[in-house]
């Protein structure tokens, strides 16, 4: 019997991927771990494929989608290890994309957005005065 595989399926174990485990690897990488550009693969199952861990240099650098999933997923902030500088940027593309997308918005929110943490952030108070909130802290 064959398993018909949707888009967000693991192409290792094929169970869901879900939202807050995407990634992006260099070319090189995936094409060790499947031979097309298409389809999704847990991190895990990425690093089954491979025989090792990931590390830095395996995911592509220059993809906003790692910057913004280091804050939602721990492990793939571990091996891809950002700076604060690309967690700021991150966190910043995270709220750019939430805002055009209302819908994602609201499912994220009803599944514990308040759990997500950034590095730092800089919040405006009315009055125009600026403050670091650290990343378990609330803004007063």
């Amino acid at each position: 019997m064959k398993v018909e595989l949707k888009f967000a399926d693991c192409l290792h174990c094929h169970r869901a991927v879900p939202s807050n485990d995407y990634f992006m690897l260099r070319d090189e990488i995936w094409r060790m771990v499947h031979p097309t550009n298409r389809g999704m693969m847990h991190l895990e199952c990425v690093e089954a494929r491979l025989g090792r861990t990931l590390e830095r240099g395996d995911f592509a650098t220059g993809a906003p989608i790692n910057r913004m999933m280091s804050h939602l997923n721990p492990l793939l902030r571990r091996r891809y290890n950002p700076s604060r500088v690309e967690l700021r940027r991150g966190a910043a593309h995270f709220v750019t994309v939430l805002a055009k997308h209302e819908d994602i918005l609201i499912r994220l929110l009803k599944r514990g957005l308040s759990n997500w943490r950034a590095a730092h952030w800089v919040v405006s108070s009315p009055g125009g005065i600026r403050e670091r909130v650290g990343a378990n802290e609330r803004p007063r």
